[in-house]
């Protein structure tokens, strides 16, 4: 986990799924490029239906994180690749992660 760049800040992100209980954990961790805690989160909720998913809706949460706290610019760090390569592409996604991820776009605007 490397400092961003003087001046930006990093969102660490990450989901941990309960699939007998259906429940969903995230954890969202802003920090400086000094590495201090800026802005932190945790959240609960139910029904997520694979780790993609759930990924990818942490990633989303943190930056609204970011956006509601200022703390801009920001990058992404998480460690689900497959996720973080979605959210860096292009490719429109119909499935219920293509949603998610077109919500992240419209935050990255």
């Amino acid at each position: 986990m490397d400092p961003p760049d003087l001046g930006k800040y990093k969102i660490n992100c990450d989901a941990a799924i309960d699939v007998v209980g259906r429940l969903v954990g995230f954890r969202i961790v802003i920090r400086d490029s000094e590495g201090f805690v800026m802005a932190s989160s945790s959240l609960r909720i139910e029904a997520i239906s694979s780790p993609p998913v759930a990924e990818a809706f942490a990633i989303s949460r943190g930056l609204q994180l970011a956006i509601d706290t200022g703390l801009l610019p920001c990058g992404i760090e998480s460690d689900t690749e497959v996720v973080v390569d979605w959210v860096n592409g292009s490719e429109l996604l119909c499935s219920e992660i293509g949603s998610v991820i077109t919500d992240i776009h419209t935050l990255l605007e």
